[in-house]
C-alpha cells in the first residue's frame, strides 16, 4: 500500500513523495526501484549519493543504465565533468552527457570525434586527416596525446588518427597496425600509403617527436597534387643536400604513393634491408623530385639544433636526434609550453 501512495505522490509531485519513498526503502532495503525513486526526488548532493548507492548493489540492467546517467548528468551540473565521464555507459542520455563532460574539462576536440565516430563522418568532410604512427615501446601514449591536443589548438575540422600496436591510453582515434612480420620501426610508415589504411584527402603525417608551435591549415594548402616532404638542405642532423626526410609528409590519399607499400612484399623487403636503412632512402629511390615544406613553406619547418629560443615563424619543429622533447621540458621554456 505505502509503495502505491508514494508511486501516487510522485506523479501528483507531492512534497510528502519522499517521505513515503524513505519509508519504502526502510522497510525494504534491497527494493532498488524504489531506491531509485527516491534519489530521483532528492537535492543534488544527496542524489548522488544515493544513485552510487544503487549502483553498488547491482541492479537489473535497465536500472544500472538509469543510475549512470542520472549520476553523469548530476555531475555534471555539480561541475566534476571527471566523475560525469565515469558514468557515461552508453545510450542517448550518455553520449549527451559525454559531449557535455568533455567539453567542460577543455577536450571539444575528442568530443567532437567521439559524436563523429558514433554518427559516421560523412566523406565530404573527410577532407584532412593529421596522422602519427606509435609502435613498440620507444613512444608511450603520453606522446600521441600531446601531438593530438597541439594539432587540436593549431587547426580546426581536422581528422587525427594514429596507427599503433597498442591503443591504451591514446585519446585520439586509433586504428590498429596490421600485424607485420617484417616491417618494424619507421617501416611502418609504408603502411600508411595502402589502400588498407582507409584514408582520404589531404593527410598530413608528424612524428611522434614534434613539437607544433603555430597554424596548421597553410601545410593542407600547399599546391601538390601528389606529395610534399621534409628536404634534407636545411637539417642540420641530415648533413646532405637534395635528400629526404619523412618526419612531416603531406600527400593526397590515392593520388600518390601506392607503391610505397605494395612493393615491400617479405621477400622483396628481406632484400631490400639488406641495402637501404632507412625509410626515407626508400622514398628517394621511388621518387626523385618531390616537392619540399621548405620550398613551399620557407620557414615554417625547422629542426631542433640546440635553440633555446622560439624559432621565429615557424609552425612546428622536429627533433631528429637527441635530445627528444621529454628531454628538454625543465630546461627550454618554448618546448614546455607547446609541448603539453
Amino acid at each position: 500500500m505505502e509503495r502505491e501512495l508514494a508511486l501516487l505522490a510522485s506523479r501528483a509531485r507531492s512534497p510528502r513523495a519522499v517521505e513515503l519513498w524513505r519509508r519504502v526503502v526502510a522497510a525494504n532495503p534491497q527494493d532498488t526501484a524504489a531506491r531509485c525513486n527516491l534519489a530521483a526526488l532528492l537535492p543534488p548532493e544527496e542524489a548522488v549519493e544515493a544513485y552510487e548507492a544503487v549502483v553498488l548493489m547491482s541492479p537489473p540492467e535497465d536500472q544500472l543504465e538509469a543510475c549512470h546517467s542520472n549520476l553523469a548528468g548530476l555531475y555534471v551540473r555539480l561541475g566534476q565533468p571527471a566523475r560525469a565521464l565515469e558514468h557515461c555507459v552508453g545510450g542517448r542520455e550518455g553520449r549527451y552527457n559525454q559531449n557535455v563532460a568533455l567539453r567542460q574539462l577543455g577536450r571539444q576536440a575528442e568530443a567532437v570525434d567521439a559524436s563523429w565516430e558514433f554518427v559516421g563522418r560523412p566523406k565530404a568532410l573527410v577532407g584532412r586527416t593529421v596522422v602519427c604512427v606509435k609502435w613498440g615501446k620507444k613512444y608511450d601514449a603520453g606522446y600521441v596525446n600531446r601531438l593530438y591536443r597541439a594539432v587540436s589548438r593549431h587547426t580546426d575540422a581536422t581528422r587525427f588518427v594514429c596507427f599503433t600496436d597498442d591503443a591504451r591510453d591514446v585519446d585520439a582515434e586509433c586504428k590498429e597496425l596490421p600485424p607485420q612480420r617484417f616491417l618494424r620501426g619507421w617501416w611502418l610508415k609504408a603502411y600508411l600509403f595502402s589502400s588498407e589504411a582507409g584514408l582520404e584527402g589531404r593527410v598530413l603525417y608528424v612524428d611522434l617527436d614534434t613539437v607544433v608551435l603555430g597554424p596548421l591549415d597553410e601545410f593542407f594548402e600547399v599546391k601538390t597534387s601528389s606529395a610534399c616532404v621534409l628536404g634534407t638542405d636545411s637539417l642540420a642532423n641530415e648533413r646532405r643536400d637534395g635528400g629526404y626526410n619523412s618526419s612531416l609528409m603531406l600527400w593526397v590519399a590515392g593520388n600518390f604513393g601506392g607503391l610505397i607499400y605494395d612493393l615491400l612484399s617479405e621477400d622483396f623487403f628481406a632484400t631490400l634491408a639488406n641495402a637501404v636503412y632507412k625509410f626515407d632512402h626508400w622514398l628517394e629511390m621511388l621518387f626523385d623530385d618531390l616537392p619540399t615544406f621548405q620550398d613551399r613553406l620557407p620557414g615554417r619547418v625547422v629542426d631542433y639544433v640546440e635553440d633555446r629560443l622560439p624559432p621565429a615563424g615557424a609552425s612546428i619543429v622536429v627533433f631528429p636526434l637527441h635530445p627528444k622533447p621529454h628531454d628538454l621540458v625543465d630546461q627550454v621554456s618554448w618546448v614546455r609550453d607547446n609541448w603539453r
